[in-house]
């Protein structure tokens, strides 16, 4: 198992994780952890369904260009700590959003069950 990163310094959403389809049960590891000085910060988690490969039209695929829809996780929603929690139902991607940030850093670490790297 692997862990995935995405930081976010500034207000606005990290470059999605993908998450693979072909492991049943689909538990991930989902995590929020807060710099010290990323005081004022709200941060939350969000899903896509959508098919990364497929659905990008021959883009680059970044969270600018790409118009994946995009859902907020059951718990993971104006988070202001440091916060764990799992996503145990098949999604393509995850992504972290935040507003309110000053300074600082948030990140989103993802690890998914059944990978081997």
């Amino acid at each position: 198992m692997q862990t995935e990163v995405r930081s976010l310094t500034a207000n606005g959403s990290s470059q999605p994780v993908v998450i693979s389809t072909h492991i049943a049960p689909a538990n991930v590891a989902l995590g929020v952890f807060f710099s010290g000085t990323a005081t004022g910060a709200t941060a939350t988690v969000q899903i896509s369904m959508n098919n990364p490969f497929s659905d990008a039209g021959g883009q680059p695929f970044t969270s600018t260009t790409n118009t994946f829809t995009w859902v907020n996780h059951p718990t993971l929603i104006n988070v202001t700590q440091n916060t764990l929690d799992n996503l145990a139902i098949p999604a393509t991607m995850v992504r972290l959003t935040c507003t309110g940030m000053s300074g600082g850093t948030v990140q989103l670490r993802s690890i998914q069950a059944g990978l081997v790297t």
